[in-house]
């Protein structure tokens, strides 16, 4: 299983659910996208996010994957399947970006500009509806990464005061034949508006979680792994 985590991420973002599905006899890939935590790969597009996963699955020898990703991540995961859809077993997207205009603007370009621990505290609020416990060290930490700047230019291409700048219908449109997709969104989401699940094909099953903001996978965490772990077949 691949985890790809959204935007402003990195692979930490799935330490709970990645030890369940381990726990659950899983192998479980969860790197860095372009432009976010270690690697050294930068990105100015979302398109930068899946220019390399081709490449990356094949230095691990990773014939066949089921893909699970978070928000931005979902573009990655669909740049993916659409340039390798054979390879791909399922897609199961959580609060994923592109399948609607309205985004939390303040959100993506605040976290793309924020400066001190402070910013990172308050911004990091509006994910979790049980909130985010860390440590002031962890928050000038992340807040000296991303005083580097490098997602400015990312920030300014996934979204302006209009709204959301990626589309990933058309991609779901062209991918649900072939492919199980599963879209789970969390019904206290303050960064991308649940309702948007309306505008998915028909095709696609969808999860609504309660008690959930826009990270599914921290708020209700065992929900999200029995949905992962289940048969991954259209009802």
């Amino acid at each position: 299983m691949l985890l790809l985590h959204g935007f402003s991420g990195d692979r930490t973002t799935w330490a709970a659910v990645l030890a369940g599905l381990r726990r659950a006899g899983k192998r479980v890939i969860a790197p860095d996208l372009p432009g976010h935590g270690l690697t050294e790969i930068e990105a100015s597009s979302p398109s930068d996010l899946s220019a390399d996963l081709v490449e990356f699955l094949d230095a691990l020898a990773i014939e066949k994957v089921d893909v699970v990703a978070h928000s931005l991540g979902a573009v990655a995961a669909l740049g993916l399947a659409a340039s390798e859809p054979r390879r791909i077993g399922s897609l199961s997207l959580i609060a994923p970006a592109g399948i609607g205009s309205e985004i939390d603007t303040g959100f993506v370009h605040g976290m793309a500009g924020a400066r001190t621990s402070g910013e990172i505290a308050h911004l990091l609020r509006r994910l979790s509806v049980n909130g985010i416990e860390l440590s002031e060290a962890a928050l000038e930490a992340i807040a000296a990464d991303l005083a580097r700047g490098r997602l400015r230019a990312l920030a300014d291409a996934v979204a302006r005061p209009s709204g959301q700048r990626v589309d990933s219908l058309m991609a779901l449109q062209r991918l649900v034949a072939s492919m199980p997709v599963r879209v789970l969104f969390g019904l206290e989401d303050r960064i991308i508006p649940w309702r948007q699940v309306l505008a998915l094909p028909p095709q696609v099953a969808i999860h609504l979680l309660s008690r959930s903001g826009h990270m599914p996978q921290w708020d209700q965490t065992k929900d999200v792994l029995e949905i992962l772990l289940s048969k991954g077949e259209q009802p």
